[in-house]
């Protein structure tokens, strides 16, 4: 007979923390929690006591507090053993692995984010990226050997395409 595991409210408040942590990542956080991945999804998708969302929150606030103190100690790291141990590099990994989990356990930006292209800008960009893979790897964006096909180019027209300009295709032409 299968036996089933009883979980508290804490438990579930903590693997939906880890859930947090890791993006939504079932898998992960089933790895890392010992916690079955259709469990997990149960309760991702709200099978859980009313009371779980403010556990929930206080568990990412713990854990945040964690990964915080984690990076303060990997930063302090200042002996000649500590040095000798962990490589600088290793050191500051660990220390902005920590600070970005902390991050986003805290619901703060992870990534910093650019500005947003036109859409000019982005065919634009978009050429140069396909330019610059066919000059590194010539035979990748022309399938020679299939017969009747052929990669589309971008900085061609494309012919008869429904739903909008090709990416070869002059953005805002009228056509013909």
């Amino acid at each position: 007979m299968a036996q089933y595991r009883r979980y508290s409210d804490a438990d579930r408040a903590q693997a939906l923390a880890v859930l947090d942590l890791n993006e939504g990542n079932m898998l992960r956080t089933a790895q890392q929690t010992g916690i079955p991945r259709a469990t997990l999804q149960e309760w991702a998708a709200g099978r859980v006591p009313d009371s779980m969302p403010e556990l929930r929150q206080e568990a990412k606030k713990d854990l945040a507090v964690s990964f915080k103190d984690f990076a303060g100690r990997v930063i302090g790291l200042t002996t000649d053993e500590d040095i000798k141990a962990a490589s600088l590099r290793d050191r500051f990994m660990a220390a902005g692995v920590a600070v970005d989990k902390y991050r986003l356990l805290t619901d703060q930006p992870t990534t910093i984010t650019g500005q947003e292209l036109s859409e000019d800008e982005s065919v634009a960009r978009l050429r140069e990226l396909v330019q610059r893979g066919r000059s590194r790897r010539p035979g990748l964006f022309d399938p020679a050997g299939t017969p009747g096909v052929r990669a589309p180019d971008p900085t061609e027209p494309s012919e008869g395409s429904a739903g909008g300009p090709g990416l070869g295709d002059d953005v805002g032409s009228t056509g013909s």
